[in-house]
């Protein structure tokens, strides 16, 4: 996949500098731009900020803290996108949603 970046977030999952440096993942923000690398990114930042709703595959909290940072799921203006994605999981069932988040299938 060739280099996509919008603006300020990079890759497929948007991820700014920011959350790729809170990932703790190493290597460079430009690795975001290859959907297994921003998949550990997004692991390395939701075992960070979200453990539990890692560990639990609580997609919508998952969400929102994605779209929030590390408080997110208690932002009022991620509320809408947190449910979206959580029917997304529930129409195609909550192991293609671990996917997305990067979370089955992750070496």
């Amino acid at each position: 996949m060739g280099r996509v970046s919008w603006g300020e977030y990079r890759g497929p999952l948007q991820i700014s500098r920011a959350y790729w440096e809170d990932s703790n993942v190493g290597g460079s923000w430009s690795d975001c731009d290859d959907l297994q690398k921003a998949k550990l990114v997004v692991e390395g930042y939701m075992k960070r900020y979200a453990p539990r709703a890692w560990a639990t595959g609580d997609v919508q909290t998952l969400a929102r803290v994605h779209k929030g940072g590390p408080r997110g799921h208690k932002k009022d203006d991620t509320l809408a996108y947190g449910r979206r994605i959580e029917m997304i999981a529930y129409e195609h069932n909550k192991q293609t949603a671990s996917v997305l988040w990067g979370k089955a299938g992750v070496q």
